[in-house]
């Protein structure tokens, strides 16, 4: 499926396909110059009005089988971000014919998050990890920046497993994260 995107509005090519596709559409956009640098994701709502998101890579991405489910209209839009900018794009929507099967039902795409998380690698994680990486190594506990609850803080232990604990607890107060 072809999208073009010029400044905030989007130009579909409706894709030839039916309900229960799945890990075969895919959504190859091109974007004008005012999205050069943003991180894009793009936004697919299904039939069943649930939206889900995915991370661009290359400008493209498959589109999540759960909104090629059932038959309907199909909408996308796509939105960039890159600090405080936003951009976001009118929807464009598409009709998913019914097959004569009726479709399968699909394993859950990941989530943005994830997607974001498979693509950092370790030095990455944490700004305290990138400006000390020995750090890593020296068998202690850290905060991580999720919070997990009104109380509650996530940490990895010097063993390399998370968990979560109480801001109180004897790891100490957690610590105020530098940006960087």
């Amino acid at each position: 499926m072809k999208i073009k995107v010029v400044n905030q509005r989007l130009y579909l090519e409706p894709p030839e396909t039916a309900e229960g596709t799945r890990e075969y559409l895919r959504a190859e956009f091109s974007f004008s110059e005012e999205w050069d640098g943003l991180t894009k994701t793009a936004f697919f709502r299904g039939a069943n009005g649930n939206t889900y998101s995915q991370l661009l890579e290359n400008d493209a991405c498959t589109v999540p089988a759960e909104v090629l489910t059932a038959p309907g209209r199909v909408g996308v839009s796509v939105s960039g971000t890159l600090g405080e900018t936003v951009i976001t794009t009118d929807i464009k929507s598409f009709s998913l014919p019914a097959t004569l099967s009726g479709g399968t039902p699909s394993d859950p795409e990941p989530t943005v998050w994830q997607q974001i998380l498979d693509k950092v690698d370790e030095t990455q994680q944490l700004a305290l990890f990138r400006l000390a990486p020995e750090l890593k190594t020296i068998g202690v506990n850290y905060w991580l920046r999720n919070v997990a609850g009104s109380q509650t803080y996530t940490l990895i232990s010097q063993y390399g497993d998370a968990s979560t604990d109480a801001a109180t607890s004897t790891y100490g107060i957690r610590p105020v994260f530098a940006i960087g």
